[in-house]
C-alpha cells in the first residue's frame, strides 16, 4: 500500500458522517470566494446511492490546480497538504461510489460524490440537518440552495428568498433546523 494511501485510510476514519464532508467542501467554497453555494443531496434507497453534489461560483481553479485537487499533498490554500477533497474521495470509493470534480478558474468548482448506502464501509450521513442548519446561519455572506431530494420526496430551501439575511441568524439553528426537520426529509 502506498504511503498517501495508508495516512489517507488513516483519516478518512476521522471523517465518520457525510455532513462532515459537506461542511468542509462548503468551507472550501466560501475560502474561494463563493458568495453563491448550492448543496444537492440524493439519496436515491432504490438504488441504494446517496449522491452529493457542491458547486460555487468562486474563483475556481485552473487546469492544473484541478487536475491536483485530489492529491493530499497539494493545496491552494498556503499549507502543505490538502487533505479535505482527497478524504472525501476516498470515503466515496471505500463506498463503492466515485468522486469527481470540475473547476473553470475564474467561474467556480463543482465537487460531486456518490456513496453506495448498502456498503458496510459506508459512512452515513448523520447531523446533515445540523450541517445545513449551521452552513446558512453562520455564513450570511453567501447564500445557499440546498436541494434534498429522499425518493419522491424533494426539499428546496434558498436564502436568497429570505429578503434579509438577519432573518437568518434570527431564526436560530434550532429553528432553522425545524424547517428542514418539519419536511420529514432528513
Amino acid at each position: 500500500m502506498r504511503w498517501t494511501q495508508y495516512l489517507i485510510n488513516i483519516w478518512v476514519n476521522k471523517m465518520r458522517s457525510v455532513s462532515l464532508h459537506i461542511l468542509d467542501l462548503v468551507q472550501n467554497s466560501i475560502a474561494a470566494g463563493a458568495d453563491l453555494i448550492e448543496a444537492e443531496i440524493i439519496d436515491d434507497s432504490q438504488r441504494a446511492v446517496l449522491s452529493v453534489c457542491i458547486s460555487d461560483n468562486g474563483k475556481g481553479l485552473s487546469a492544473e490546480q484541478a487536475e491536483n485537487a485530489f492529491d493530499p499533498f497539494f493545496t491552494t490554500k498556503g499549507k502543505k497538504t490538502g487533505l479535505g477533497l482527497p478524504l472525501f474521495k476516498a470515503s466515496c470509493e471505500k463506498s463503492g461510489g466515485e468522486a469527481e470534480l470540475k473547476s473553470r478558474l475564474g467561474i467556480g468548482t463543482k465537487v460531486k460524490g456518490i456513496y453506495h448506502t448498502d456498503s458496510i464501509d459506508y459512512i452515513g450521513e448523520n447531523g446533515l440537518n445540523n450541517t445545513l442548519a449551521l452552513l446558512a446561519v453562520t455564513n450570511p455572506q453567501a447564500d445557499f440552495i440546498f436541494k434534498i431530494k429522499r425518493d419522491k420526496k424533494q426539499l428546496i430551501i434558498d436564502t436568497r428568498e429570505i429578503k434579509n439575511k438577519e432573518e437568518i441568524a434570527s431564526l436560530g439553528i434550532n429553528n432553522y433546523k425545524s424547517i428542514l426537520e418539519s419536511f420529514n426529509m432528513l
